[in-house]
């Protein structure tokens, strides 16, 4: 079978050449499996431009060089790849392979959003909510971390939990936000395992309970929440002071 494929691929067939890629990959050969990548994207294959881009910026695969994911992104993205469009802003909104350009990247953003990319929404949430590339508003990083935290996106789904506790961009709602940091950690997010310690801890949004926020504090520790492993540690240590023989 993978004979014939290769006697397809080597005939210009894009869409061969593009699944011999992840066949050598997944054999651990990485030459060869770049080859097959570089043919498919060579011969206009949009995934395997799109793919072309990542390889290049993750580096595991080739030495990483921005400078040609930004080539890569561009070529796909052109060709209807809407995660082509985001990745492309992202490298214009930290300046990865060319020089910063926030409002370039906002730019970018709205492309993929228009395409309904769930991360294009959150990075127009992030770029709204610092001011980078647009004017501050924080009416509309609320909307774009809804639309991305509706499409599962973790990180809109905790910030869109923060600015409902706090008030930030919208009426606050404490129960809600509960609701939205409840889905985040549930899927591993440690900020948003802190944040219920505090809303379990201070009874925000929910009844209080001190036992259920410390075992979100202790999950979020263990995930390696920098602040939450310090306060844990002065919970016990208190608790081994308060302790008679």
């Amino acid at each position: 079978m993978e004979i014939k494929g290769r006697n397809i691929a080597g005939h210009d067939d894009a869409d061969a050449q593009y699944q011999l890629y992840f066949d050598c990959r997944d054999r651990g050969e990485n030459v060869e499996c770049i080859k097959w990548l570089r043919k498919a994207a060579r011969n206009g294959l949009p995934d395997a431009e799109y793919e072309m881009g990542f390889v290049y910026e993750d580096g595991n695969l080739v030495r990483r060089s921005f400078r040609k994911a930004v080539e890569w992104y561009r070529k796909a993205a052109e060709h209807g790849i809407p995660e082509a469009w985001v990745n492309l802003g992202h490298c214009y909104h930290y300046g990865k392979g060319v020089v910063r350009d926030c409002r370039e990247a906002v730019k970018l953003y709205r492309k993929g959003a228009r395409m309904d990319d769930a991360l294009a929404f959150y990075n127009l949430g992030v770029c709204y909510d610092r001011g980078e590339g647009v004017r501050q508003s924080d009416e509309k990083a609320v909307y774009w971390y809804k639309r991305a935290a509706e499409l599962g996106v973790v990180k809109a789904q905790c910030n869109l939990g923060v600015c409902l506790i706090n008030g930030i961009g919208c009426e606050g709602n404490a129960k809600e936000a509960v609701a939205w940091f409840r889905k985040a950690a549930r899927r591993g997010d440690e900020k948003a395992m802190f944040n219920l310690w505090e809303c379990y801890w201070d009874g925000e949004g929910v009844r209080k309970s001190k036992s259920l926020g410390l075992s979100w504090l202790r999950k979020a520790a263990e995930q390696g929440h920098a602040t939450a492993e310090r306060i844990l540690g002065k919970l016990s240590a208190t608790a081994t002071k308060g302790k008679h023989p």
